[in-house]
């Protein structure tokens, strides 16, 4: 899964009508993680310009969930 990817989810599932916000909660979550792994852990293998994208990416989703306290569990 790439960034366009994540992107792509976040503004679907950020824009839908149909989805409760806490099955929307779950999915930006989801997509959380995703960035984390792929991009932002200590062992990803990514440019600095794609480790910076996803880093404001992440800070979109958690913004719009309000979760900045939120803690992750793995």
């Amino acid at each position: 899964m790439g960034l366009d990817d994540v992107k792509s989810n976040f503004h679907a599932i950020k824009s839908s009508r149909v989805i409760a916000f806490e099955k929307k909660v779950d999915l930006l979550v989801t997509q959380l993680k995703t960035l984390d792994a792929l991009y932002l852990s200590d062992t990803s293998e990514v440019t600095l310009e794609e480790s910076q994208e996803a880093r404001l990416l992440y800070n979109q989703i958690e913004n719009y969930l309000n979760i900045d306290d939120y803690v992750l569990c793995s």
